[in-house]
């Protein structure tokens, strides 16, 4: 069957399903595992004082904690956080699986927003597409926040897997879609969504394995690329074979990375002549793709460390520039072992090589590389795995290896150590968004025989800027990895010190659950102050207390700048943290009479980016008053005799007088002995209270007027006056 007359391409319903949702990944962003990187929106929260320091404060790495609302989806006790990606620092997507109550593989996707994971979901639409049956998601990439593609497969009702695509806007995934409908009378497993990456909001590519069907033979893949443009996806392309004899069609694309809307490169796989494996890319300039270039000192004598007759595979993709990417993979050398390499495309220019001292490492022969990042200025990090000793040696264990590139250079590959110098261990992500910030993660067997998750962080030296060193790994998630077997599965970096992990764990029920870790350098400053009002002279009766809480966790040291604004502009403290608080006494008459805001600057430290308290909604006010000054107040009685009943014809006229220019403000409180007769409120100094009638019994009162004063003015009280009321 021709496949080609197979599938019923639905472009137009694809078009306007797509119409209302935006799709992303940044210009970084590799489908296969390299993080995502783009520009930071303006968030209050992030203002700030960066520390002087020669390299980005390295961030908090905070406890790990359950995908929200997981575990209630997942039924069949299986699940895992696969794909991770953050275009700004504490808002991510993450994707991965779980198994439902039938034991089918579902897919599922979660959302944090300003450092707050929200609550898991399946992929919207996507069961009703299968009617219940098994899915996956095979990629993902987001452009900025709230705005991310993903892509993967799903099983129809006839078995056949099913490519599809899902776009969220403004933080809503819309329905899945299926980009194709596969007839074929066979049941075929092919069929899926293999890489996807998006510059721009609705300006993704994606990479598709579809069945190829041989004459009278069974379905083979085979590679297909499709773009989308302004939110509408365009025609399915099948990417030209290498010329030449016994050369096969691509048989699968398993990375795409964009740097900017139609310019992209992917990487992939076919047969050559001789029924080696070669890795080829695929160029996209202007939306247009060229045919598939190999990937030159890969297949060819112009390296002799590489053997042009031996297997090769390129794995990922990681554009970080125009016309500048990186690409990673496996080649067989001259002796049959399995080695890696990576090749940058700078400008148009290849430069192929083996990962230096990966071979050194790798003395079973057998070394693989799984997770490539690179950042906006050509700074990579590739993570992966090595064996020990020959395959046929009883004590051969894989081990982990991570190395970075920065500057244009490649460092030396190094084992990452650590834990039990993790026997049996992985690196299988690797993020690295800028030079000697790079992060990788993977998993290791403890001493007990239990597989765990880490993270491993490059270390740089202040002063000599020493990149490319790692520091030895730290386990992450064994405060839920009750059932003893953890690992982590993706890094995404949005900027240095702001990343976010995923992976999985397993619960003390012996069930997989999927986990989610951020790391961040981000603060958040506030201030307040013991007193609203002082008088002037006695500003050291206020104390300015400053918190600064870390959006990731742990305790910010360091000091905090405290700064007046008002009738003048100064800085009037500096306190010290301790425990991320502390506090300063205003010194004594340093602020004459007036209102002022206070606020705190958080000037960070090695962990910790700084942050102001105006950025959080303002600092806090405090008036200082001028010295109250002395008043006097007076009582004046029309009539001084009333008749019983009639109490009303009697006037109390009260008048409180201060230094000259001012006007006293409050109440005055008018008394006969203990018992109040009125109280009355000043209005320009003065004001007038009627009694009411048979308010008093006939006899003779003694009234005295008592002014409670205001902030700029003493207490005072009248001389008593005479009230007669007679029957």
């Amino acid at each position: 069957m021709n496949w080609r007359r197979a599938l019923t391409v639905l472009a137009s319903a694809a078009a306007c399903a797509l119409a209302t949702g935006t799709t992303m990944a940044g210009p970084a962003s590799a489908a296969a595992g390299a993080a995502a990187t783009s520009a930071v929106p303006a968030m209050a929260a992030m203002a700030a004082v960066r520390p002087a320091v020669s390299a980005p404060p390295a961030g908090h790495l905070g406890d790990a904690q359950p995908v929200p609302g997981l575990q209630a989806l997942n039924v069949g006790g299986g699940a895992a956080v696969t794909d991770m990606r953050c275009p700004s620092p504490g808002f991510c997507t993450a994707a991965g699986f779980y198994l439902d109550g039938n034991g089918h593989h579902q897919a599922f996707v979660v959302s944090e927003t300003d450092f707050t994971w929200g609550k898991a979901t399946p992929v919207p639409g996507l069961a009703a597409l299968g009617n219940g049956g098994p899915t996956d998601i095979t990629a993902l990439s987001c452009a900025t926040a709230g705005n991310c593609t993903l892509g993967g497969w799903f099983v129809d009702t006839s078995g056949n897997l099913q490519p599809f695509v899902a776009e969220q806007a403004n933080g809503a995934f819309g329905n899945a879609l299926a980009f194709f409908t596969i007839d074929d009378q066979f049941t075929q497993f092919v069929a899926r969504v293999s890489a996807l990456s998006c510059a721009a909001p609705g300006n993704c590519t994606a990479a598709l394995i579809l069945p190829s069907f041989p004459s009278g033979g069974a379905p083979v893949p085979e590679a297909f690329l499709i773009t989308e443009t302004n939110e509408h996806w365009g025609p399915l392309r099948a990417v030209p074979g290498v010329p030449g004899p016994g050369v096969n069609l691509p048989s699968g694309i398993g990375s795409v990375s964009c740097w900017k809307p139609g310019d992209c490169m992917a990487v992939g796989g076919y047969t050559a002549a001789g029924g080696n494996d070669q890795p080829f890319v695929a160029i996209q300039e202007g939306g247009s793709w060229s045919g598939i270039l190999t990937i030159p000192g890969i297949d060819g004598p112009s390296v002799t460390d590489f053997n042009p007759a031996a297997d090769a595979q390129g794995t990922q993709v990681s554009c970080w520039a125009f016309t500048s990417c990186t690409v990673s993979g496996i080649y067989g050398d001259h002796h049959g072992d399995q080695e890696v390499f990576v090749a940058d495309w700078v400008n148009g220019v290849w430069a192929a090589q083996t990962i230096p001292s990966s071979d050194e490492l790798n003395k079973g022969g057998d070394a693989q590389v799984i997770g490539l990042g690179c950042g906006p200025t050509g700074n990579c990090a590739v993570a992966g795995q090595f064996l020990t000793a020959p395959a046929s040696d009883p004590s051969a264990q894989t081990h982990a290896f991570v190395d970075s590139r920065a500057a244009g250079d490649w460092s030396n590959a190094q084992e990452i150590l650590g834990i039990s110098n993790l026997p049996d261990s992985s690196a299988v992500a690797a993020a690295c968004p800028f030079s000697g910030s790079c992060v990788a993660g993977g998993h290791y067997t403890d001493a007990g025989g239990h597989q765990q998750a880490y993270v491993s962080f490059e270390n740089v030296t202040v002063g000599t800027k020493d990149f490319g060193s790692f520091d030895g790994a730290e386990q992450v998630a064994g405060n839920l990895n009750a059932g003893g077997s953890a690992g982590v599965d993706d890094v995404s970096c949005s900027f240095a010190g702001e990343c976010a992990v995923g992976g999985f764990y397993t619960d003390a029920a012996g069930n997989q659950q999927g986990f989610v870790i951020d790391q961040s350098a981000a603060t958040a400053t506030s201030v307040s102050a013991s007193a609203s009002n002082v008088t002037a002279g006695n500003e050291q009766q206020v104390r300015i207390t400053a918190k600064v809480t870390a959006f990731a966790g742990g305790t910010p040291t360091g000091t905090v700048t405290v700064l007046v604004s008002g009738t003048l502009d100064k800085t009037v403290c500096t306190i010290t943290l301790s425990g991320a608080k502390g506090t300063c006494t205003l010194p004594a008459g340093s602020l004459p009479p007036g209102s002022y805001t206070f606020t705190g600057n958080y000037n960070g430290d090695q962990v910790y980016n700084g942050s102001t308290s105006a950025s959080g909604g303002g600092g806090v006010t405090v008036h200082v008053l001028r010295a109250k000054s002395a008043t006097a107040t007076t009582l004046a009685l029309s009539p001084v005799t009333v008749t019983f009943g009639r109490e009303q014809a009697a006037h109390l006229t009260v008048r409180v007088t201060g230094q000259p220019g001012d006007v006293p403000s409050g109440k005055v409180t008018i008394k006969a002995g203990s018992t109040i007769v009125a109280v009355i409120t000043l209005h320009h100094g003065k004001g007038v209270k009627t009694l009411t009638a048979r308010q008093l019994r006939p006899g003779v009162y003694h009234l005295t007027a008592r002014y409670g004063g205001d902030l700029g003015n003493k207490v005072s009280a009248s001389r008593s006056k005479v009230l007669t009321v007679k029957r």
